[in-house]
């Protein structure tokens, strides 16, 4: 027997390049069936068989074929949309109807740390580098005070009351503005 889908997909086969269930049943190449697929599923086949992917979770089932020639004339469907009712489907599969992806967002995770570009200038003149000492063809430019102020502040609103957080100087030589490296971080 050969290798269950899961192995196969292990093997990092690309499903996109997979022909859809419909695909070798085609009359002529000249009246393509439509693809069997909507915003929520796709049938497809491999060389272990033929499957469904459930957006919703990102989960691959396995299907007999039976099962893949059912699925697939409801995705077919005449739907003006071009698409089944996801409830309809999740039923005739046998799957529950929770969602695994919501469609609301998830809140930000907190801050923890931040790195300020505080200078584009370098005093070290490399001859290899590609930035020309921080001009890249033009004026090399340095954070404000202010903006520099937002930003920490920023950091420290973000993050979860007593949690410790880093803040990092870089540019092209940071230390060209220590000014700045002094007012923010005494």
């Amino acid at each position: 027997m050969g290798p269950t889908a899961l192995e196969w997909l292990k093997q990092g086969t690309d499903v996109r390049s997979l022909p859809l269930l419909g695909d070798a049943r085609r009359s002529s190449p000249q009246t393509p069936l439509p693809r069997a697929q909507s915003a929520d599923y796709r049938v497809f086949r491999s060389p272990v068989g033929a499957h469904v992917f459930v957006a919703n979770g990102s989960r691959i089932y396995d299907l007999d074929d039976a099962d893949a020639l059912s699925l697939e004339g409801m995705l077919r469907s005449d739907d003006p949309a071009g698409s089944v009712h996801a409830d309809k489907i999740g039923d005739a599969l046998g799957l529950a109807r929770r969602r695994f992806i919501e469609a609301t967002p998830l809140p930000p995770p907190p801050v923890h740390s931040l790195s300020l570009n505080v200078a584009q200038a370098c005093n070290m003149a490399c001859h290899y580098c590609y930035a020309d000492e921080g001009r890249f063809g033009g004026d090399a430019r340095r954070m404000t005070i202010d903006t520099a102020r937002l930003a920490v502040d920023r950091l420290i609103d973000g993050s979860e009351p007593g949690a410790r957080i880093v803040l990092g100087f870089m540019g092209g030589e940071p230390l060209l503005a220590r000014p700045l490296l002094h007012e923010i971080a005494p």
